[in-house]
């Protein structure tokens, strides 16, 4: 079977038939035994990052993918949280939905106590510090920009010749 059929089965069958399904996919999806998809990212942030954001700071560029990590797993668990509350408010005499509730908001609890650590770490870089990361990541980035908008402009022997001689014109 095609495995985007089989997602859209999912997918559909948890608007439809068992709406609490669908928003736990992400949480209940098994990568490992006893370990789920946002679990494991966010125990590979906390491994990868507890301690070290001060020190990754320097690095504009490992600083961002740091922070884009956080983000992604804060949204998901933001998402799916509204979702569990969302869905509880709809019909607060539900019982099913009141478990799906507590059951979700326990595991979101969980999943954001190995992330406390960042947004902690984060806040003790002083400004200069990430200012300077960000800006050496800008740079970095509108000079690969100009290179690669130049390169497709200048001739390919005015390359050629300013490779040669260093870069310069």
């Amino acid at each position: 079977t095609n495995e985007f059929l089989v997602k859209w089965y999912i997918f559909l069958d948890s608007l439809l038939i068992h709406p609490t399904d669908g928003a736990m996919v992400r949480i209940v999806t098994t990568l490992g035994p006893g370990e789920r998809e946002a679990t494991a990212e966010a125990r590979r942030i906390k491994t990868e990052y507890q301690g070290k954001i001060s020190a990754i700071a320097r690095d504009g560029k490992a600083l961002a993918e740091a922070i884009a990590a956080y983000e992604a797993l804060s949204d998901l668990i933001g998402r799916l949280g509204s979702f569990a509350g969302l869905l509880y408010a709809q019909d607060t005499s539900d019982s099913e939905r009141a478990k799906f509730y507590g059951d979700a908001s326990e595991k979101l609890t969980q999943i954001s106590t190995d992330l406390i650590f960042f947004e902690l770490e984060l806040n003790l870089i002083d400004d200069a510090t990430i200012e300077h990361a960000l800006a050496a990541l800008a740079a970095k980035h509108i000079a690969q920009g100009l290179l690669q908008l130049l390169g497709e402009k200048i001739p390919e022997r005015d390359v050629d010749r300013r490779h040669r001689r260093g870069g310069e014109a």
